[in-house]
């Protein structure tokens, strides 16, 4: 009765039983358990605390945080469910009930939770009568909340789970289109445990790694690398007929290793008659996911020998850079996040390095893109903790920092490009022996 007898216009007592609530949600969003017991346990607690917050109506950050935590608490819990046979009739029905109470929310997060929710509500309905000619539907949902999942952990684990269900369940045709969906979202993720998911997919997708190897075993010696052969292999695989996203993406993962390595004139040559097969694949996330990977590549490709444009670029603090600040020498560009344990190892590594940088008169500059004061402090702190480099970064929302992002896209953190003195680029994410920094990055 006191929750719901509180006035909705006492805004002091209302911030006074809210701000705890709120505290002790994100407590128990990172509050692990151990055992089935364990875990039940805590459920309960947190749908029990997101029940207190959704009673305050009047207070959209209550309700907002209330909303998500139930929906990523139920959607856990029946995905746990269903990894181990558990049929629970009343978490299946509250997590379908807040779904769609929710799925209109003008919360983007919330609203895309509670589709998260409706899809795994229908996915594992699917299972229980698992009929080949409705899969396509449930694959298609599947792709939809996907895309929701590049930045957030729990649905990321959840699709992984309900991948690795389908395989378990000797549905492996239907597994192995989950984790290719999995494999196209997630990769990529800046987050490093949702891009470790990505990973752990792709491996599953072990049917075109022999095309990745056959490639690149074609390259390994640089002084009589057989272009001709490379590119009869190439243009064998990606043929109307032969054309699938598992062979584009080896092809493509291959070309990423030729740029890398500094064969740009012949990664240019062999993305020349590329272009055509990605209309191979049929539509959707997978052709759609290729073509970005393609378009990004050859955006990467053709700045070799322009000059980096800085257009976009913050202080840690968030104001504009100084070019002042950008030393006239040779640099080295390192995108990373403070999200991502490797990338804030390389940047740690690097900074060990500093002296060697000095000597050679080479600036190391990390950019970091914030989206927050939370972002931006983790940022502040590691500039403030680490010696011998300038960092900067993209602002979120802001117009020119997304036209940086638009024109000099990152396929995963850490990245690096190589400038001369007049900030031309040299060369791209060359491995640590071409820096001469040694090999333990």
């Amino acid at each position: 009765i006191y929750w719901f007898s509180l006035p909705d216009d006492d805004t002091n007592k209302l911030d006074q039983q809210i701000a705890p609530l709120l505290v002790q949600a994100d407590e128990l969003s990172n509050q692990k358990a151990l055992t089935s017991r364990e875990r039940i346990a805590l459920f309960k607690e947190r749908t029990e605390l997101a029940d207190k917050l959704l009673a305050f109506k009047s207070r959209k950050d209550a309700v907002d945080r209330g909303a998500e935590l139930k929906l990523k608490t139920l959607a856990t819990w029946e995905t746990l469910n269903l990894e181990n046979n558990i049929t629970n009739q009343e978490i299946t029905d509250s997590l379908e009930n807040t779904s769609r109470e929710f799925i209109n929310s003008r919360n983007r997060s919330v609203a895309k939770l509670a589709k998260v929710g409706l899809s795994l509500i229908r996915i594992h309905g699917h299972l229980e009568d698992p009929d080949p000619k409705f899969f396509p539907e449930i694959l298609d949902q599947f792709k939809l909340v996907s895309s929701f999942a590049t930045d957030d952990p729990t649905s990321a684990d959840n699709l992984m789970k309900i991948a690795n269900y389908f395989e378990t369940r000797g549905l492996t045709d239907e597994a192995n289109q989950l984790f290719r969906v999995i494999d196209l979202s997630l990769s990529t993720s800046h987050n490093s445990e949702i891009a470790k998911l990505g990973a752990e997919a792709s491996r599953k997708l072990n049917s075109a790694d022999s095309l990745y190897e056959q490639l690149k075993a074609m390259a390994q010696d640089r002084k009589s690398i057989d272009l001709d052969k490379i590119q009869g292999t190439i243009q064998s695989n990606t043929t109307r007929e032969t054309a699938s996203t598992a062979r584009m993406e080896s092809i493509l993962d291959f070309l990423e290793y030729m740029a890398s390595n500094n064969f740009i004139n012949e990664t240019r040559e062999l993305m020349n008659g590329m272009a055509n097969a990605i209309f191979f694949i049929d539509a959707g996330i997978e052709r759609t996911s290729i073509k970005k990977k393609f378009d990004d590549l050859s955006k990467r490709v053709s700045m070799i020998g322009t000059t980096f444009n800085f257009d976009g670029l913050y202080s840690v603090e968030g104001r504009p850079i100084s070019r002042g600040n950008l030393q006239l020498s040779s640099k080295m560009i390192v995108f990373w996040s403070p999200e991502n344990q490797k990338s804030i190892d390389f940047i740690n590594h690097l900074s060990g390095k500093s002296k060697i940088f000095t000597n050679r008169r080479i600036q190391i500059v990390a950019i970091a893109t914030v989206g927050g004061e939370s972002d931006q402090q983790k940022v502040v702190n590691m500039s403030n903790d680490t010696k011998g480099i300038l960092f900067l970064t993209l602002q979120q929302g802001r117009t020119e920092s997304q036209s940086f992002i638009t024109r000099t896209p990152i396929p995963k953190l850490p990245y690096w490009f190589l400038l001369d003195r007049q900030n031309k680029v040299k060369a791209l994410n060359v491995s640590s022996n071409e820096l001469g920094i040694n090999n333990d990055m």
